[in-house]
């Protein structure tokens, strides 16, 4: 068969990005398909130049078409996360392999130590994919959802606890603690690589994927010991048709005092007077524990993606041509 692989133009191919995952999702019976407002945010990824970091194949018969497509974006100095996707009337034809080395060659080029990517647990043919190129499991990365009509009861919070939001505080220093110190052993969390949070990295986020008045902050006395982030559709790069919950974090020696209800709750009151939109929890490396907690209060599991990682570079016995 013969395919052309080139370079995505951020000026051309976007509509057909957008047609490609539609497909797919009509296929998936997706609820939420993609827009062409989802589809240009992804432009805008941190870590991310769409020129550089994203490929297609096109159609053989119609240029304008794709058939397969490939991503990158740096999570972290040493983490890349990717994804590589075939349309699925051109799947089992080898497009995915062939998409594979420019992923692992830009990832080289980059400098990252690993790259990490997600599959649904289902999915057997992309299980076989990841595991036939040499890649294994880490961590486990939850999505569940929660009705807008659903019934939530208030939070309780222990003694000694209290929580404000961030634009009550803005205390950047405080802020950029908390995160490093609330996902650093999460396998999976774009945070969980120590200290990849700084002043000036988050200080680049506020108002942009992060808004100080969507944040919430856990205290015990003074010190930080929790947080949570709510993405509002149409606010925070978040064009998914749905408000995303970034999954509260607490920090390890405040883990035993079940915080991560009460802060769920209270962020998701905040979210019900401002929204009438369903909710998208999304928690990456999280324990089955604290998923079940999530699930007794409601939320319903949409899918269980495996996150799988290898290491990159030549040390490694990647061939990339």
């Amino acid at each position: 068969m013969s395919y052309v692989i080139r370079s995505f133009d951020p000026s051309s191919d976007v509509l057909c990005l957008l047609r490609f995952f539609n497909a797919q999702e009509r296929l998936d019976g997706d609820p939420n398909p993609s827009t062409e407002d989802h589809v240009r945010s992804q432009m805008n990824w941190r870590g991310h130049d769409p020129a550089r970091d994203r490929w297609v194949i096109e159609h053989p018969d119609d240029p304008h078409s794709i058939t397969g497509h490939a991503w990158i974006f740096t999570q972290t100095p040493h983490r890349a996360a990717y994804k590589v996707a075939v349309h699925p009337a051109w799947q089992r034809q080898g497009l995915g392999s062939a998409l594979l080395p420019y992923v692992l060659h830009r990832a080289e080029e980059i400098g990252v130590r690993e790259i990490v990517s997600g599959c649904d647990a289902a999915d057997r043919a992309a299980v076989g994919f990841l595991e036939h190129h040499g890649f294994q499991p880490r961590s486990s990365n939850w999505f569940l959802t929660l009705p807008a009509a659903a019934p939530i009861p208030d939070p309780v919070w222990p003694p000694a606890y209290t929580v404000c939001r961030y634009a009550e505080v803005n205390d950047l220093a405080a802020l950029v603690e908390v995160l490093n110190r609330c996902f650093h052993d999460l396998p999976g969390h774009a945070e969980n690589e120590p200290g990849v949070i700084t002043v000036e990295s988050l200080a680049a986020r506020i108002g942009k994927t992060h808004i100080p008045e969507d944040m919430f902050l856990v205290f015990a006395d003074s010190t930080p010991v929790g947080v949570c982030v709510l993405r509002r559709h149409g606010r925070a790069d978040n064009h998914s048709g749905i408000d995303i919950l970034d999954q509260p974090g607490i920090v390890p020696e405040h883990r035993d005092q079940n915080l991560y209800l009460p802060l769920a709750l209270t962020v998701l009151h905040w979210q019900r007077q401002h929204s009438d939109r369903d909710v998208m929890l999304e928690a990456y490396g999280e324990s089955e524990a604290v998923i079940a907690s999530y699930q007794a209060l409601g939320f319903q599991l949409e899918s269980r993606f495996i996150e799988y990682g290898r290491a990159i570079g030549r040390a490694a016995g990647i061939k990339y041509y």
